[in-house]
């Protein structure tokens, strides 16, 4: 920006946003709305994170419980087998 380029063109050249993001910031800079397009990428990205994560949780969440299912498994067949033992004799 210090050579006299808009905003728009510095971030796109920088790679901070992608194609459709740097056009629609060019589009909201010659419109003067650079403010609220700021904040439509903004809540874009937000949405994105956030589906991505969900993605991720979905897969972890089934996971940890047959995991701790299993744990939890292991310390009553701990507990109960040494029971059976001593009840048997």
């Amino acid at each position: 920006m210090e050579t006299g380029e808009t905003f728009a063109s510095a971030v796109s050249k920088c790679g901070i946003f992608d194609g459709t993001f740097a056009a629609l910031l060019t589009a909201g800079e010659k419109a003067g709305k650079t403010d609220s397009i700021m904040n439509l990428i903004a809540d874009r990205y937000t949405e994105e994170v956030d589906n991505k994560i969900g993605s991720r949780l979905a897969i972890i969440e089934p996971t940890i419980v047959i995991i701790i299912s299993i744990v939890i498994g292991i310390i009553l067949l701990s507990i109960m087998m040494p029971l059976m033992n001593v009840l048997g004799a």
